[in-house]
């Protein structure tokens, strides 16, 4: 586990102002959002050459697993 900076890429683009924080978790990645009234979320994530960086891209696949599966939150914390 460790704190990345996670990139989006979505319709083909990725923005560096809409990066955020996030904690590794192989290969996913738990996104701290910036915005107060956004949700954390847990998606796949790409992992780069660069080590401080991840791609979330939400062009192939946008799935968010705390959306789908609530309980997926809690068995990180208590794996």
């Amino acid at each position: 586990m460790k704190i990345v900076t996670v990139e989006y890429r979505f319709e083909g683009e990725i923005r560096e102002s809409e990066n955020e924080k996030g904690l590794l978790l192989g290969n996913k990645v738990l996104v701290f959002p910036n915005d107060k009234c956004a949700e954390t979320g847990l998606y796949n994530a790409i992992i780069s050459g660069n080590d401080a960086k991840v791609l979330v891209d939400l062009d192939a696949d946008a799935t968010d697993y705390l959306q789908e599966r609530p309980g997926t939150l809690l068995n990180l914390i208590f794996a």
